[in-house]
């Protein structure tokens, strides 16, 4: 997939170009001697464009001079085209982040002028760079205002400045923007039917679903970019997207389905010679095969049997009663007031008898009132007490209805409670009738089993007198119950082999539990067999011992196969042993040729040796010598680990030995050359036989002529990094490996190039192993960025002081994750 971005870039930045030069660079060169001030920056700009390739240092040179041209002449045109051609140099040389300020400034000029002429191309590089560089913010930027200017228009430029774009969002680690970033690519691929861009944006859309740790979305839409591939027979395609789906199954926990996809995309990477991919399908085989390895294990679901039942619910009885009230007539206040009114009348008829005593007629009819009043009064007294008498009338009855009430009321749940205790064991009977019936079942099941298994059953008392035994017992030991009887043997202490037999028994009738025990005895014709013993108590109502039932297995065999294989394993530690001894021996021989430190030390004053073997014996070495005054260092990944990479290196070493010092070449490239033929004429690889194994190995060979200050360095399928000051660059080699047959097929010879060093420039060399370790929290490779980034950050420390700065970062990565790899890392301060 990002190799696929990587050709859309380049697919912009040169379609979307302004010019492309036809003069050589002699030509312009020779116009650029006779130009006028005017016309000599347009030159120069033509001069960095023209060698960009064949010559980036020199590219960048000719930039800035047209940089500073254009600075003196006010040429704006001029000073924006060298920061456009010197980012492109410094592009070219992987040298991101530089290029990326070189672009920034580009762009700041064609912003202030309002220029609108290559500005898709500025913001593309700016955009690039700053990715590659890390900066992802500021590639975040470029690339969503090229996007505004392209509008939403379904081209292909837009769909991969959409592509990258994702790429920035989820190098940032902004995994919903990246998803909507793809989304808006793949609009565009699919309007487009652009095959190769819709599978790119499926793998990306897949990428982003992988970021969220989501799978299984992952996978949908990888296979979806799978099928495009195979549409249009895009091998590498093919093979990126088996790569993937390995990745993310691993990822899902599936590590099946992992190893299969892998395992398809290996098949058809060597179908294709795709050789790049078959080797790391290989170490992505082993990583996933060591990490199923570790975590596969059974996972036992534990299941919950759950009864319910339904209970009845049991009704209040609300006592209900009637309440009245009670009304009280006050007879005494009555009569009171009675008398109160008799004696205001006999005070007006002593007034008046006072006043008068003539009127006697009135005083008569006085006299009168008042006796009738009093009749009156007494009448009323009678009614009050008769209305008193019928409210404690009223209120006995009551009281005697309430009684009456209760006691119905009690007698009736007094029958509820006993017709509820009667139905309850009414229904307990059934159970246990029911119950009865299934073990009557049962216990006939268990007695045509105890009569006819294979195994013995014994019912013995609870003082371990046996009562019974079935007809296992007698074909197992030769004995019938009577015969055991007659010699004494009717009880358990008696007849087993065990000394400790008493204690057994206590045991399982003191704490009541089922024992169990082996035992070696002996049947009746003294045939000596092995058997295994359960004894299981069995309770009464009051949980008292009343019978023990042990069964006999007759284990014999398994004991026979037990001893055969603890001889077995007996014999196979000591041939590991051997082994191990072996192997450890290699190893002393191998770091016997390794150069010592001492004769290291006395070529270089500043460096380290970042050596860790994933097993004992190492399939990286390094060789360091020195020939006509200059040195000569080489770090060499051979196929394989352990035992078969330690035998290729030590055939690596032999063959350096004699290339350099018995025939005297001194080019690295040369060495290479003769060191490939050497290895595929040495491994029997000439021959018409097709091999399925590619041995051999990936190296690094470096010239370091002191006087010259000048390294001369060539890479089998290697890379290595030169720190000068501040820039770090990565010097990439050829991409075939050392006895890689392809290299003949092919006739490929291996290439050299020359750097001028200067005093305290750092040089770095290594193994993929470091680079390959899986780890992090997405269980993902370390990564060419991360380990550049890391050696940068230490470049100025002392270099005997960068090894515990790579442990630490490697514990870091991996934690718990086992090796995958050979690792050696090496630097010096030149």
């Amino acid at each position: 997939m990002r190799k696929a971005l990587l050709l859309s870039f380049i697919f912009i930045l040169f379609v979307s170009a302004q010019q492309i030069f036809a003069q050589t660079a002699a030509e312009l060169e020779a116009k650029l001697e006779s130009a006028s001030n005017a016309e000599k920056g347009a030159i120069l700009a033509k001069l960095a464009y023209t060698l960009r390739k064949s010559n980036p240092n020199k590219s960048l040179e000719y930039a800035n001079k047209a940089i500073e041209q254009g600075k003196s002449t006010g040429n704006k045109n001029d000073e924006l085209s060298g920061y456009l051609y010197g980012g492109i140099a410094l592009t070219s040389s992987n040298s991101f982040s530089k290029a990326a300020d070189y672009f920034g400034n580009a762009l700041q000029i064609a912003d202030e002028t309002g220029s609108k002429n290559g500005l898709n191309v500025i913001l593309t590089n700016t955009g690039y760079c700053n990715y590659r560089a890390g900066k992802y913010d500021k590639a975040i930027k470029a690339y969503s205002r090229l996007l505004d200017i392209l509008g939403n228009v379904n081209t292909s430029e837009y769909a991969s400045t959409a592509n990258f774009l994702g790429e920035s969002y989820r190098g940032k680690g902004d995994c919903d923007k990246a998803m909507e970033s793809y989304t808006k690519a793949q609009k565009a691929a699919e309007a487009l039917n652009d095959k190769n861009a819709m599978a790119n944006s499926y793998e990306n859309i897949g990428l982003a679903f992988s970021c969220k740790k989501n799978w299984l979305k992952a996978i949908e839409w990888t296979k979806k970019a799978l099928s495009v591939h195979e549409g249009i027979n895009n091998k590498e395609g093919i093979v990126i997207c088996y790569q993937s789906l390995g990745y993310y199954y691993q990822g899902y926990g599936d590590f099946n389905s992992a190893l299969d996809n892998l395992n398809k995309g290996l098949t058809t990477a060597k179908n294709s010679g795709l050789n790049n991919l078959v080797k790391e399908l290989n170490k992505d085989i082993e990583a996933v095969t060591t990490n199923k390895d570790k975590k596969t294990g059974a996972v036992t679901d534990l299941e919950k049997n759950m009864k319910q039942q339904d209970l009845e619910k049991i009704k209040n009885i609300e006592n209900i009663a009637d309440q009245f009230q009670k009304e009280n007539i006050n007879k005494e206040y009555a009569l009171k007031e009675k008398e109160q009114l008799i004696g205001q009348k006999e005070e007006i008829i002593s007034i008046k008898e006072a006043e008068s005593k003539v009127d006697k007629e009135k005083i008569t009819t006085l006299h009168q009132e008042k006796k009738k009043t009093e009749a009156e009064l007494i009448q009323e007294q009678e009614q009050v007490k008769r209305q008193q008498q019928f409210i404690y009338f009223a209120i006995a009855v009551l009281i005697i209805v309430i009684i009456f009430s209760l006691l119905l009321w009690k007698q009736f749940s007094l029958k509820k409670k006993a017709y509820n205790q009667l139905f309850a064991q009414n229904e307990e009977i059934k159970k246990q009738k029911h119950q009865i019936e299934i073990q009557a079942v049962e216990l006939a099941k268990l007695s045509i089993v105890a009569s006819k298994t294979t195994n013995v059953v014994m019912i013995m008392g609870a003082n371990a007198d046996f009562e019974w035994t079935n007809d296992s017992f007698t074909r197992l030991y030769g004995y019938d119950l009577e015969t055991m009887r007659q010699n004494n043997l009717g009880n358990l202490r008696a007849f087993s082999g065990r000394k400790d037999i008493a204690d057994i028994l206590n045991l399982c009738v003191g704490d009541k539990k089922t024992v169990s025990y082996e035992t070696p005895t002996k049947t009746s014709q003294g045939i000596k067999i092995w058997t295994q013993t359960s004894l299981t108590p069995v309770l009464n109502e009051t949980n008292e011992v009343v019978k023990i039932v042990a069964i006999d297995t007759d284990i014999t065999e398994i004991k026979k196969a037990e001893e055969e294989i603890r001889a077995k394993n007996n014999e196979l530690e000591e041939k590991n042993l051997l082994i191990t001894d072996s192997i450890n021996y290699a190893k002393t021989i191998q770091e016997a040729i390794l150069p010592s430190a001492k004769y290291i030390s006395s070529k270089f004053s500043d460096y380290f040796l970042f050596y860790k073997p994933r097993d004992i014996v190492s399939g990286d070495f390094y060789w360091v010598g020195e020939l006509q005054g200059k040195i000569y260092v080489a770090i060499a990944d051979c196929t394989g680990h352990g035992v078969p990479g330690g035998f290729m290196s030590m055939i690596g070493n032999t063959l350096l030995n004699a290339i350099i010092y018995e025939m005297k070449i001194s080019s690295p490239a040369d060495i290479m050359n003769e060191l490939n033929s050497k290895v595929i004429q040495g491994l029997n690889k000439g021959s018409d036989i097709v091999t399925h194994q590619e041995d051999g190995m990936d190296i690094t060979v470096c010239c370091i002529d002191r006087e010259k200050h000048e390294i001369e360095i060539s890479l089998a399928n290697h890379s290595a990094y030169m720190i000068y000051g501040e820039e770090c660059k990565e010097i990439e080699g050829d991409i075939y490996s050392i006895g890689e047959m392809l290299t003949q097929r092919l006739d490929k010879a291996f290439t050299s190039a020359k750097y001028t060093y200067t005093p305290g420039s750092v040089l770095f060399m290594f193994s993929d192993g470091f680079k390959d370790q899986f780890g992090g929290p997405e269980l993902r490779k370390f990564s060419s960025d991360r380990f550049q980034s890391l050696l940068f950050e230490n470049r100025t420390m002392p270099m005997a002081e960068i090894p515990q700065k790579l442990q630490e970062a490697l514990d870091v990565w991996k934690k718990e994750e086992q090796q995958v790899d050979d690792i050696l890392v090496a630097g010096i301060r030149l």
